[in-house]
């Protein structure tokens, strides 16, 4: 019978001791990636019940509101927001908060959409000069942002049309 001496047992005590340490902290780490604040940086973030533009949706999310990150599959994030969990597109949110400043250049009543807008680098004199150049011929722009389509007429849309969608899907 032959028996291990304890001087060759000492550092495989260690190595698994350092092993089982390793892995613990990997695993909070992980914990605390999946469980990260993210804020909503577009006027408002449809949270769907299926990781496509198509799924129903579940709640909406508004701009500058706190949603949290609980699995990430590609460019889709499944997040929890007001107690309901649901699929966002990565472009609807950051990993910091909306950057808002307050004093004499702040402007008071401003909507969410003119925040987001503002965010993105688009704002009034941006608009007014964008106009001027381009003839100011906006009103079929507005008619467009105006359609709204739930995602079931899109779906239909895209059916009849024999278009293919790829991704979005875990």
């Amino acid at each position: 019978m032959h028996r291990e001496s304890p001087s060759r047992r000492l550092p495989m005590r260690r190595f698994r001791t350092c092993l089982i340490g390793a892995i613990l902290l990997l695993c909070v780490a992980a914990a605390a990636v999946a469980s990260q604040p993210l804020s909503v940086q577009v006027h408002e973030a449809a949270l769907h019940k299926d990781p496509t533009f198509l799924g129903p949706v579940v709640t909406t999310a508004p701009y500058g509101s706190t949603v949290t990150l609980v699995e990430r599959h590609g460019d889709w994030l499944l997040v929890e927001f007001g107690g309901e969990r649901g699929w966002v597109h990565a472009s609807a949110v950051a990993d910091h908060a909306p950057a808002l400043r307050s004093g004499g250049a702040a402007a008071a009543g401003v909507s969410g959409q003119e925040l987001a807008l503002a965010g993105k680098g688009f704002n009034p004199a941006v608009e007014a000069s964008f106009r001027a150049s381009h003839g100011g011929g906006y009103l079929w722009v507005e008619r467009a942002e105006s359609l709204r389509y739930s995602p079931e007429e899109l779906a239909a849309f895209l059916e009849e049309g024999g278009l293919n969608v790829e991704g979005g899907r875990p």
